[in-house]
């Protein structure tokens, strides 16, 4: 049921209207802007490695920014400082098992950063395959299901 006039030119332009709102907000949210923040090149986030794999830890620093020192710590413990943002490697061999949080702590001329990664360490140990054969099959009611136990007179 409708009461009084409608104005139809406010229903014509809600759709132009709508995608000119949808376009400038998309040319505006996709200014090329570089990042300003330091951050992990490498590893990715989450990333495999195998024990006894090295793994390298490279930093992403934007231009104009300088880093006068670099902490790398795994899992709390430090393993080695930079004094610059070159790369940074470390073996795994005597590892244990499972993830790994890798810290960077950044100073640079804009101040300093903390920087976290996790990887995932897995075992070298390639796992056995083992075959089987059957020997011997016995007769049995298949449409019966027991879960191994065995009826007597029953």
């Amino acid at each position: 049921m409708h009461f009084g006039q409608t104005f139809k030119a406010l229903t014509t332009f809600k759709l132009p209207i709508f995608f000119l709102c949808l376009g400038m907000g998309t040319l505006w949210s996709c200014k090329q802007e570089g990042s300003t923040a330091i951050g992990f090149k490498l590893p990715e986030q989450g990333k495999d490695y195998t024990l006894g794999q090295d793994v390298k830890v490279s930093l992403d620093i934007p231009k104009g920014d300088e880093v006068t020192g670099a902490t790398y710590l795994l899992d709390g413990k430090q393993l080695g400082t930079k004094t610059n943002g070159e790369d940074f490697t470390f073996p795994t061999k005597d590892l244990s098992l499972g993830y790994k949080l890798i810290t960077a702590v950044v100073k640079h001329n804009s101040g300093t950063d903390t920087l976290t990664v996790n990887i995932v360490l897995k075992s070298d140990v390639k796992p056995v395959v083992y075959n089987y054969q059957i020997i011997k099959t016995y007769p049995h009611d298949t449409s019966s299901y027991t879960q191994g136990l065995e009826y007597h007179n029953g």
